[in-house]
């Protein structure tokens, strides 16, 4: 069947090939063939330079994948090119009615109107687009941020960005748009873009405390630690009790290059006290003792996702005969993002639009024995909730080290490897190690590592960040290099690779004279690891899931053990692992045992077999196994509270 010349108004610029042209593009937008679609686009761009139908189809491919901005720009140009076609002013009428933009709709639909567009033409929009009179008849507040701002509650981040993105593309000075984007980007680890962001939301708004306490941990995930600084400083004096500017400061403090146990001490200690940081109230009077004891655990606000994965394992394998337990997170627990924690509770709360009071208020009206904190310094709507005592005990499980000095929390679970130090006299609540450490991990599947091999080019690998590329950590990576002038190091890309990443990265690299022996591999943990000889774990750390995750792809690593927590992750992990071999309480140490590794075959091979007979041993890889050891934890906690 040929199409029809459709009829043009008198006088408009497109000719009745174009129309043709237009037609075929719809038609193959209409049949799901994009590729087809750009290539024809770009066909008869090459021929005729900003052609108006190759514009309009590149608007289409763009607007149905959902990127408006691109689709914008490139229609707003066809117009330009084309003034008195209707059909240009007519789909961008469409698009701004979609995203609830009343003013550009009207504006476009009067143009579109005046220059003829009809019924007869509505074959030269796709299916996939409605006509303008059914979208201004329904137009909607904002749509696409009210879309984003519930991705963003629940965690999704990839769909929270997608509709920020295609809101700001009407909207782009909306301060409360931009303010959410940034926070989802900083979640996402963008820290460059949210960087950006934040100098688009200065231009139309004024930075409040939170924002700069926003960017200040951008600039942290960056490793700029002056900048970080700068803005947690200036944040902290336009609003010292802020519980979320406080947390934020004493949060980014753990990557601090020069950072020691006693200085975190301290800054906690100064957080503490500008949160107020008394008791505010009696705990709770403890529930019925005939009943299961019913344990609470408080995830919502986990900065890091694989923590939740470790509260899965665990939770998972509790005795339900002997616990109750209840979960407190993002979403219902029928979602897709939350699948991985179907099974693990008996009850579930979604805490996505609560405040603190309000969860404090949920969460006492459950009647708890325990509640588990695991979000720390991270989390301040998780502290400022915990203020109001919602349960007899509080415990602090995972989360940042300095949660040790809340008055808030009655027990903190630790690592054997752990100890006190100076801060015993300081602190409110007790320690409990538990058997087996803080962290365990999916079992390892034994058959499916990789045997050693004895390559041509020895490959060191690290998945880090650029906060924790600090000059010590490069120093002796240069140092390992040195000694084996035949290696190269492997980083996982992940954000490293982004504009304002990689010139960091690559400035780092070239004072310590190692940026071309630096290969950055965009991949999946599998991939990397399968690319790696020896794994090379950070000075410092969070917590030790690289480290876990190396060894599950059968991968020695090699740690250092720092002062304090989060320059121990690494080999505590591999201590409980049985591969106490694999760690040096020395820098030096750190590198003559990579060197060691790496110069002798039959050393790698050793090491190998022990990681394998870690992973099907150790009860890190066995949840049931360290449930088991958790709950009797627990159980000891409700026996003897004060003890």
């Amino acid at each position: 069947m040929t199409d029809a010349v459709l009829p043009w108004p008198t006088g408009n610029e497109t000719q009745a090939d174009d129309r043709s042209v237009i037609l075929r593009l719809v038609g193959l937008s209409q049949e799901g063939r994009p590729d087809d679609l750009i290539a024809e686009c770009e066909a008869l761009a090459a021929a005729v330079p900003d052609h108006p139908a190759a514009l309009y189809g590149l608007a289409l491919a763009a607007a149905k994948n959902g990127q408006y901005d691109s689709a914008l720009a490139a229609l707003e140009r066809a117009h330009e090119i084309s003034p008195k076609e209707c059909l240009y002013p007519e789909v961008l009428g469409v698009l701004h009615a979609q995203a609830g933009q009343l003013a550009g709709a009207i504006y476009y639909a009067k143009i579109s109107t005046a220059l003829g567009f009809d019924e007869t033409m509505l074959r030269l929009l796709p299916s996939f687009l409605p006509n303008l009179a059914h979208t201004l008849r329904n137009i909607g507040n904002k749509p696409y941020l009210k879309h984003a701002t519930a991705f963003a509650e629940e965690r999704q981040i990839d769909l929270a960005i997608k509709w920020f993105d295609q809101h700001l593309a009407f909207f782009p000075g909306d301060a409360e748009a931009l303010r959410g984007l940034i926070r989802v980007l900083l979640l996402d680890g963008q820290f460059g873009r949210s960087i950006a962001a934040t100098g688009d939301l200065e231009r139309c708004d004024s930075l409040t405390a939170t924002d700069r306490s926003v960017l200040a941990r951008a600039f942290a995930g960056l490793g700029d630690v002056g900048s970080a600084r700068q803005y947690h400083a200036e944040a902290l004096l336009l609003a010292p009790d802020d519980a979320e500017v406080v947390c934020a400061s004493l949060a980014d403090a753990v990557f601090y290059p020069e950072q020691t146990q006693g200085a975190l001490i301290g800054l906690a200690q100064a957080g503490l006290k500008a949160l107020g940081g008394r008791r505010a109230a009696e705990p709770a009077m403890a529930p019925d003792p005939g009943r299961r004891p019913r344990i609470g655990f408080m995830i919502g606000d986990a900065w890091d996702a694989r923590d939740l994965n470790v509260v899965a394992a665990v939770t998972r394998h509790l005795n339900r005969k002997r616990l109750e337990c209840r979960g407190y997170g993002f979403g219902d627990l029928e979602d897709e993002a939350n699948g991985f924690l179907q099974g693990c509770f008996d009850s579930w709360y979604n805490l996505a639009e609560l405040d603190a009071y309000t969860l404090a208020a949920v969460i006492s009206g459950d009647d708890l024995d325990l509640l588990v904190d695991i979000g720390g310094w991270e989390a301040p709507r998780h502290i400022a909730a915990m203020t109001r005592r919602p349960a007899p005990i509080q415990v602090a499980w995972l989360g940042n080290p300095s949660q040790w000095l809340l008055h808030q929390i009655d027990v903190v679970l630790t690592d054997l490897d752990e100890s006190w130090g100076d801060i015993g006299a300081t602190v409110s609540c007790r320690s409990l190690p538990l058997p087996h450490g803080l962290y365990c991990y999916a079992p390892v599947e034994a058959d499916l590592l990789p045997a050693p091999a004895s390559p041509e080019t020895f490959t060191f690998g690290a998945d880090v960040g650029l906060a924790q590329l600090h000059p010590d950590l490069i120093s002796s990576w240069a140092a390992i290099l040195t000694r084996v002038p035949d290696a190269r190091l492997a980083l996982r890309a992940r954000k490293l690779s982004g504009p304002a990443a990689l010139p960091r990265l690559v400035a780092e690299f070239e004072r310590a004279g190692i940026a071309e022996r630096i290969d950055l591999i965009q991949s999946s943990h599998d991939e990397f690891y399968a690319q790696t000889d020896i794994a090379l774990a950070p000075f410092v750390s969070a917590h030790p899931h690289e480290v876990a995750t190396a060894l599950g792809n059968g991968i020695p690593v090699v740690a250092f053990a720092g002062a304090g927590r989060v320059r121990r992750q690494a080999a505590t992990l591999l201590r409980h692992a049985g591969l106490a071999s694999f760690v040096s309480e020395s820098i030096d140490g750190y590198v003559e045992l990579a060197v060691a590794l790496a110069k002798s075959g039959a050393a790698r091979r050793q090491a190998a077999e022990a990681v394998r007979a870690a992973t099907a041993a150790s009860p890190i890889f066995h949840p049931q196994e360290f449930a088991a050891a958790f709950e009797q934890s627990i159980l000891s906690l409700l026996e003897s509270p004060a003890e």
